[in-house]
């Protein structure tokens, strides 16, 4: 066949439009945008954060000016992970109490060359700090962390149902369930933890329904987290765009002087070290001064407030108070669990019961020295660092009521925290 035989040929074949409707089009493309945000909204949010809204300083200001509400999120922790001169400190109500000696007023400045990131209110025990920890995912990784641990969580109910609604967070759960990276052993315990508190899932169907398929390990259990894994991170997202939503709100009410101050700050004090025999000297001085009128080592003002009208009443009232059984033990192995699978580098601080106060109380010395001995077995069992203070139990200075540290106990823990910071 000649070329012009084949021109012939060509010309006479059938041409194939491809007519598509418009309206599809845009249908697809709208599926697909959407389709993108779900899968990236995280990366963005964050990208909109930083273009935005974070100025030199003003994560060092929110980690020293900490909102609970942000303790819900994970936006703002995640900035501060990035940050190498942050050090994450994740505890209870002693995050929330700056006094002198304490962390957050110590470190301000970087005076050491970093400065922390508090994280904690009163209620945010042990499930409450894994869930948290775990939400984070791979910003942990190489990461160094603070953990504080009371024992006087370690009761046998643990935290309490209304104290976990308060303080739970469904966007960490949701981080948690669908977190690829996290082991199905961890997910499972997590997720069986959180099923033991109903009432806080009781207005998320969804979750509740990812929880029990996570928590499970049969064959119809995992046909349905692959059902559920395309709904959940829509309703992960909203509450990502939620997270960036708050953490915008208390961005912006934190006045300008305060991140400009701690700009300053950083530049005045940073790497001029910390003397910490004079240090030290004024705590227990002033400490002399304010806990001379009580026999329990205690803040005189708390004492009288607090302590001195009831005194009486409560002498022998925990008799019968226990730390064993509890499920906190088993919270505590899977925070550990978590800090480990994500290769984080944590230190452990076990602050220590008010010995004069509780052998008042009657509190069981025994109960005391096992559960010490228990929360510092199961750390190192783990290989992570500790900075046990149980032996302080009846030193002086050391706690400014039943359960807070101050003066020399926190004296102690900076030095602890600033040895670990420095040294791998």
């Amino acid at each position: 066949m000649n070329l012009e035989q084949q021109n012939v040929v060509v010309r006479k074949l059938p041409k194939f439009r491809v007519n598509l409707n418009p309206r599809l089009v845009a249908i697809l493309a709208s599926l697909l945008l959407f389709s993108l945000t779900i899968f990236f909204i995280e990366p963005i949010t964050e990208w909109y954060l930083d273009r935005f809204y974070l100025k030199p300083g003003v994560i060092e200001t929110m980690g020293l000016n900490p909102k609970f509400e942000t303790f819900q999120g994970s936006l703002l922790q995640r900035k501060a992970l990035k940050d190498p001169a942050l050090f994450p400190l994740y505890g209870s109500s002693e995050m929330s109490m700056i006094f002198d000696y304490h962390p957050g007023k110590v470190f301000a400045g970087r005076p050491t060359g970093f400065q922390p990131y508090l994280v904690g209110k009163g209620g945010t025990q042990t499930i409450i700090q894994a869930l948290n920890l775990a939400a984070l995912g791979d910003d942990l990784k190489g990461k160094k962390v603070a953990v504080f641990v009371t024992p006087q969580w370690y009761s046998p109910l643990g935290i309490q149902q209304s104290t976990f609604g308060g303080n739970f967070s469904p966007l960490h759960a949701y981080e948690i369930m669908l977190d690829s990276k996290l082991s199905a052993s961890v997910k499972q315990r997590i997720a069986f933890r959180i099923l033991q508190f109903p009432d806080a899932v009781k207005d998320y169907p969804l979750l509740k329904a990812l929880l029990v398929a996570n928590a499970s390990s049969n064959r119809e259990a995992k046909l349905q987290r692959k059902l559920y894994y395309f709904p959940a991170k829509i309703e992960l997202s909203a509450l990502q765009i939620n997270d960036l939503s708050k953490s915008i709100y208390y961005l912006k009410k934190l006045p300008k002087k305060i991140s400009q101050a701690t700009n300053q700050a950083s530049s005045s004090r940073l790497n001029k070290g910390i003397d910490w025999t004079d240090l030290r000297s004024k705590a227990i001085e002033e400490a002399s001064e304010v806990t001379s009128k009580n026999r329990f080592g205690m803040l005189d003002s708390f004492y009288f407030e607090h302590i001195e009208p009831k005194l009486e009443e409560r002498k022998g009232s925990d008799k019968k108070a226990k730390l064993f059984p509890s499920p906190e033990y088993e919270d505590l192995q899977i925070l550990l669990d978590i800090l480990g699978e994500k290769n984080a580098k944590p230190i452990v601080v076990i602050i220590p019961m008010n010995g004069p106060w509780y052998d008042y109380t009657e509190f069981p010395r025994s109960e005391r020295t096992q559960c010490y001995e228990l929360l510092a077995n199961i750390v190192r069992s783990h290989g992570f660092a500790l900075a046990d203070l149980s032996s302080h139990e009846y030193d002086k200075y050391y706690l400014r009521d039943p359960w807070h540290l101050a003066w020399e106990g926190w004296v102690d823990v900076d030095q602890a925290l600033d040895e670990f910071y420095h040294n791998n």
